[in-house]
């Protein structure tokens, strides 16, 4: 769904997790701060999601305590709290997930991964039982009123997305006992099956503890996701490929269906090491389509790979014990619809930076605008030097940026003493950000600092 409708509701919808609550609506141009226990992994224009744990995005303990819960929470520009749930036994897992988005009508659809039977309103949904884990789907009107919900294979949902006409792509891992892979099913608005593709030997892309959305729908229907080759020959679609699985380095794909679930394009990347020593990473963590196809994707590299444009080699490396490492630096890709390649961008040094201890930066979710441009959020693990296109910078914790649809730089900031796990622009010259806290954090006009069980942050700011 577009930012501007969303804009037009006056809502933010968080997979965070709450009770009811009711808080007057400030001033919407002012910035605010909201602290619960957990994290939100994704904000898809004004939509997140994520889970939570002790205290929910309004305030409200979960319980029973410590356990962790998916909970969807809506929230005015302002901070203010609309509505929200929580559901314990439900959320999301290493994988990725729980996601979120909305349609043009302003239903918000989730999927997570159930670990025990529940509720969420239409009457308890069980997993199965050889089975510990279930992707589940679940569908709110924009009063946060329940209108469906169902259970689709054993696995984990990790990426859901609609398009236009409130069609609905959820992307799962799925096994059986004897094959596992990831799997696409489309889902009318009303939750009926319109079709599903499962493909063999691949994984899920979120190789890190906080991914960004993996699918993505555009204008047309066409759908646009990204994943892990696990098995080689591996058919995603066009027939089977050899794909390179070398010293256990991860190959990542990414593939586009159409509207009803047939094969268009593919696209398998691996990097490379410089030297035998070290051990080459990439990672994709979320992606973003345009209602034409062309698509972004963020993530990170240590290492060389050639995304289409020539050779792009990370700079920066850190000490341990004797050891000299790789450490991922901050990417992003930029694809045509028909899966060319049109840019790619590393955040990272001109030259080769040698860190004391372990430090790994990357990109955790990518969004886009109204206008079409790109807002990124991430983690540096200590300080890497990170040059997002106004020059280098020392950039330890969590960074927020602005790009252009071309990748151009506009404005990027960084947050001491904060992870950043979710984005989104207002499309009033501010944005909402999200994260964990693990001391005090300076946001400028916001001053937060993390208490027992409050390690999770909202905060909504005026862009530089």
């Amino acid at each position: 769904m577009s930012t501007l409708l969303r804009l037009a509701l006056g809502l933010v919808v968080l997979s965070g997790c709450g009770g009811d609550l009711e808080l007057s609506d400030p001033d919407p141009s002012q910035p605010f701060a909201i602290q619960f226990g957990g994290r939100l992994n994704q904000l898809d224009g004004l939509v997140g999601v994520g889970d939570c744990m002790e205290v929910d995005v309004g305030g409200a303990p979960i319980t029973p305590a410590h356990t962790w819960a998916m909970c969807p929470t809506s929230v005015r520009r302002s901070g203010a709290i609309a509505w929200s749930h929580s559901f314990v036994g439900v959320g999301g897992v290493s994988g990725g997930g729980p996601s979120l988005a909305v349609n043009t009508e302003g239903d918000v659809v989730v999927t997570g991964t159930a670990t025990a039977a529940v509720d969420f309103g239409g009457g308890a949904l069980e997993p199965p039982e050889a089975d510990y884990l279930r992707t589940v789907v679940v569908s709110f009107d924009a009063s946060g009123a329940h209108r469906w919900s169902r259970a689709l294979a054993s696995g984990a949902g990790v990426g859901v997305d609609t398009d236009p006409g409130g069609n609905i792509v959820v992307l799962s891992t799925k096994w059986d006992g004897s094959e596992d892979g990831l799997s696409l099913v489309g889902l009318d608005r009303d939750g009926a099956e319109r079709w599903t593709r499962f493909f063999p030997g691949t994984g899920t892309g979120c190789v890190e503890s906080s991914c960004g959305s993996q699918v993505a729908v555009d204008a047309a229907g066409n759908v646009y996701f990204f994943g892990t080759i696990n098995e080689s020959p591996v058919d995603l679609g066009n027939g089977p490929v050899d794909a390179p699985l070398d010293n256990g380095v991860s190959t990542f794909f990414v593939a586009s269906l159409g509207p009803q679930g047939e094969p268009r394009w593919s696209y398998v990347l691996q990097p490379s090491a410089p030297e035998q020593t070290v051990e080459p990473r990439l990672a994709l963590t979320s992606i973003a389509a345009y209602a034409d196809g062309s698509v972004v994707l963020g993530g990170g590299l240590a290492g060389t790979i050639d995304f289409g444009g020539g050779p792009m080699t990370s700079l920066t490396r850190y000490e341990i014990s004797g050891y000299s490492l790789l450490a991922t630096e901050p990417v992003l890709l930029g694809l045509d619809p028909a899966g060319g390649f049109r840019w790619a961008r590393r955040f990272g040094p001109a030259t080769e930076t040698a860190l004391d201890g372990f430090s790994d930066a990357l990109v955790s979710a990518v969004t886009l605008d109204g206008s079409g441009d790109i807002f990124v959020a991430g983690t540096n693990a200590s300080a890497p030097v990170v040059d997002f296109g106004a020059g280098p910078t020392a950039c330890g914790g969590g960074f927020a940026a602005r790009f252009t649809p071309a990748g151009e730089h506009r404005w990027s900031t960084c947050f001491a003493n904060t992870a950043a796990t979710a984005i989104a622009s207002d499309g009033a010259g501010g944005y909402l950000l999200s994260g964990n806290l693990w001391d005090h954090a300076d946001f400028g006009p916001v001053q937060l600092t993390p208490t027992e069980g409050l390690g999770g942050y909202l905060v909504g700011l005026v862009e530089p």
